[in-house]
């Protein structure tokens, strides 16, 4: 079922779209997935996947994120893949970061698009990639991955 926001999620011009990715590129030294678990690697990388993938659902974003198999990523115990929908979820990002107005700025820069967060098991013991993902109505997909860990991994 796909991630819907409240908010219809804008088409971005390309243009507007170029800005976005910039902006949200500018975002990865700083931005952190560590409101997921313990944050073991440190600050998220970015990526911007191209108009292709549809609206935001599970299956789509993993295959977005270069996942060969995503029902098998699925089934892995780590697997989570929940949206980004009220002011407490983004509450719980902002106050993750160092510096609280990196979140402030990355949910200005993603309003009125689909978002959520997911973790998918990692080869590495003890771990687990930690994502955060977004999408426009034209089928583009913006991620955030870093890796997370702690008792509960």
């Amino acid at each position: 079922m796909p991630v819907t926001n409240h908010l219809r999620a804008t088409a971005h011009s390309p243009s507007s779209t170029r800005q976005l990715v910039h902006d949200l590129n500018g975002l990865s030294g700083t931005f952190s997935v560590k409101f997921l678990g313990e944050d073991d690697n440190g600050d998220a990388t970015f990526q911007h996947h191209h108009g292709k993938h549809g609206p935001l659902t599970a299956e789509k974003f993993l295959a977005a994120a270069g996942y060969k198999d995503p029902q098998a990523a699925m089934k892995g115990d780590e697997f989570s893949f929940s949206p980004v929908k009220t002011k407490d979820d983004w509450d719980t990002i902002i106050s993750a970061q160092e510096d609280p107005a990196v979140g402030d700025k990355l949910k200005s820069l993603l309003k009125g698009m689909d978002v959520a967060i997911a973790t998918v098991n990692d080869p590495q013991p003890f771990g687990a990639r930690g994502y955060l993902v977004a999408s426009n109505r034209a089928g583009d997909y913006f991620v955030f991955r870093g890796i997370v860990g702690g008792m509960g991994f």
